[in-house]
């Protein structure tokens, strides 16, 4: 019997992992979203501090300077990327300040520009020219002898049944 009362109800996008993508704050009637709530208000901060500096300079434009600010904070904290992996702005930025390109590393030290160009790398199969003589008994010692094994003799396989047998245990089941 089923009970008819009974609900079920899917967490998955209140806990999941794109849970958060989709909270939203209410601020003066408007839904913002919960990310970009947090970046205006903590981009306010530097936003009203550089307006603060450039006042002396622009006067009543310095206004402008807090808008930039707060659309380049805006931009660099809840933006996304375009391509790749689709990493905030931020991350991939700092992602590819730590990257290391252009250095070369060898057994976690860097090498220095000073070291030899690597010109080719070849095959490790190809032989060395120099030295054909080399067998592989020279390089991995002399092969043990060991005697053929004897042949096993196969035992020849059981006659086949055709008939059914009246001892089994399925000959009177019907």
């Amino acid at each position: 019997m089923i009970d008819e009362r009974m609900v079920l109800y899917d967490l998955t996008p209140l806990t999941g992992r794109k849970a958060s993508a989709d909270r939203t704050v209410v601020i003066m009637t408007w839904d913002v979203n919960y990310l970009l709530a947090r970046v205006l208000l903590l981009s306010l901060l530097p936003a009203v501090l550089l307006g603060a500096i450039a006042y002396p300079l622009l006067h009543s434009y310095a206004v402008f300077v807090v808008l930039a600010t707060e659309a380049l904070f805006t931009v660099v904290f809840y933006a996304r990327s375009s391509t790749g992996l689709q990493l905030r702005v931020w991350r991939r930025l700092w992602n590819k300040s730590r990257a290391n390109l252009g250095r070369v590393y060898l057994r976690n030290v860097p090498v220095g520009t000073g070291a030899p160009a690597i010109v080719m790398l070849t095959q490790a199969s190809v032989p060395n020219p120099h030295i054909p003589d080399i067998t592989d008994g020279e390089v991995f010692g002399p092969t043990p002898a060991a005697p053929d094994p004897e042949p096993v003799a196969l035992r020849p396989a059981p006659p086949r049944r055709v008939g059914q047998v009246d001892h089994d245990w399925y000959a009177g089941a019907t």
